[in-house]
């Protein structure tokens, strides 16, 4: 049987990683835009990169909290 969590810091610690998330993605697809910019000659590709990681972010934070309100659901 797992052991019986705090749920105030879990949810703390859930919720400051999606907080985090956002630009982390950002950055992370910046800085490999700027890679393949350097890489190809193409300026537009840190751009790209910089939409990608939003595009990639809010994907990712979306999953997290339907899949915490699906959770929700299920306790109730």
């Amino acid at each position: 049987m797992p052991a019986k969590r705090d749920h105030t810091l879990f949810l703390v610690g859930k919720y400051a990683s999606l907080a985090l998330l956002m630009p982390a993605a950002v950055a992370t697809g910046y800085f490999l835009g700027a890679a393949a910019d350097d890489w190809l000659h193409l300026s537009i590709l840190k751009v790209v990169g910089i939409l990608l990681g939003v595009g990639a972010g809010l994907t990712k934070i979306l999953q997290e909290l339907l899949r915490e309100e699906k959770l929700d659901g299920d306790r109730h």
